[in-house]
């Protein structure tokens, strides 16, 4: 009964929840039952619980991710049926329009989003090949990319957190918890739910555990923007502790990412090779936007929208009131797009708290002077350069004399 066709079409996934009493027959229209004495084998073929085929759960009550799993094993002969077979299972009414290939399962996603804040949605990953991208947008590709998202369970207190998630010409717009990984600069999202396999799904999940109480599955994040992220790690959803996820900040995230975008965030890269030179300095660094740099690969993300403004702030216990900072700007627009300062907190008589302020309100040409400027020379088509820095109890020295810094750049 599992080779039967019939459970490998889209259009017959909703044919078979809808109706209360169904019969079946082979190909020679001999009878091999109904709906309730084959509901064990239609659930272990299918991935629906027994609930829902027999009509004791309704489906608004199952997550998304879990009922888009329903038909990440089905095919249809149209790429926009995939779809379109799904309106029914969602609620959802939307035009049937062919001839836009997959763009139709964007938009089934995007009315979806509209109508819910169940944040399974976004609950799906990439799979097994070699092509996989290491950006992508917030939403799938196709059902298939939920098929592993079949055990996924709702937490309790779902209720109790404050989501908001609005979509516009320029992404998906969310108000969520959130948290930072502070080894990668990753923001990790969770979607309140955790993954408990039942024992149809023992053995095909490949989430690493039966996480149970307040753990939620999530995704992670990275900045490239001012308020802008994208999706890192397709291929894999963590978990969390709920207790954790404290802050709810505003974010958006690009619905998909095309080709050169993806190519676009991994060529704009600031890389930071740091050595203590002669004396062991212990130099230190931060860097800002939060979320755009990788303090585990030295890495500061400009981005693929064409603009960008960092820095990164070097320090060293030794001297701790002496503090300098690289300013990163990046500007598509520009021959030269990257242009950088090197700012010292006591050559410049400002406070670190001072030049942060000047960072977060955007005025960037104050940082750009004759004295600052170490990017004139530079060419545009790749810049590789060194500053060697030496702290002193009165300053910090730009001098050959011990090399603290090497910043390489890739455009």
């Amino acid at each position: 009964m599992s080779m039967c066709r019939w459970f490998s079409r889209g259009w017959t996934l909703q044919e078979l929840i809808a109706p209360k009493h169904m019969q079946f027959f082979d190909q020679i229209w001999g009878r091999r039952g109904d709906k309730n004495t084959l509901e064990n084998e239609i659930a272990r073929i299918c991935g629906i619980s027994r609930e829902v085929l027999s009509g004791r759960r309704g489906l608004s009550t199952i997550p998304i991710a879990v009922r888009m799993s329903w038909a990440s094993k089905r095919k249809t002969t149209r790429d926009e049926d995939m779809a379109y077979c799904l309106l029914g299972i969602f609620d959802i009414n939307m035009p049937m329009l062919y001839g836009e290939g997959e763009k139709a399962f964007i938009r089934l996603q995007e009315e979806i989003i509209k109508e819910s804040t169940d944040m399974s949605i976004f609950a799906w990953k990439k799979f097994g090949s070699e092509e996989t991208p290491a950006y992508t947008g917030l939403l799938a590709q196709s059902p298939m990319d939920f098929r592993e998202a079949g055990s996924l369970r709702t937490l309790e207190n779902m209720e109790d957190h404050d989501i908001d998630c609005s979509i516009s010409s320029r992404g998906i717009n969310l108000k969520a918890p959130t948290v930072f990984i502070c080894q990668t600069g990753f923001l990790f999202l969770p979607v309140f739910h955790r993954d408990q396999p039942t024992p149809q799904h023992l053995g095909e999940s490949s989430y690493s555990n039966m996480f149970l109480g307040s753990v939620s599955v999530g995704l992670y994040l990275r900045r490239v923007g001012s308020g802008l992220f994208v999706r890192a790690m397709p291929q894999v959803l963590n978990t969390l502790s709920e207790a954790l996820v404290s802050e709810t900040r505003p974010i958006r995230i690009p619905k998909t990412l095309s080709a050169d975008q993806t190519a676009a965030i991994d060529r704009r890269v600031v890389n930071v090779l740091l050595s203590n030179g002669p004396d062991d300095y212990d130099l230190t660094t931060e860097a800002g936007p939060a979320g755009c740099w990788n303090p585990s690969e030295g890495k500061l993300y400009a981005g693929h929208t064409g603009f960008f403004l960092g820095y990164i702030k070097f320090y060293t216990p030794k001297y701790i009131v002496v503090s300098f900072f690289l300013i990163c700007r990046f500007d598509a627009s520009r021959q030269d797009p990257w242009r950088f300062a090197l700012i010292s907190n006591h050559e410049n008589k400002a406070r670190p708290s001072d030049i942060e302020m000047s960072y977060y309100h955007y005025d960037c040409e104050l940082f750009f002077t004759e004295k600052t400027e170490i990017s004139s020379n530079l060419q545009s088509s790749y810049h590789s350069f060194s500053i060697s820095i030496k702290f002193r109890s009165t300053g910090v020295d730009v001098s050959p004399e011990s090399q603290i810094l090497e910043v390489r750049l890739k455009a």
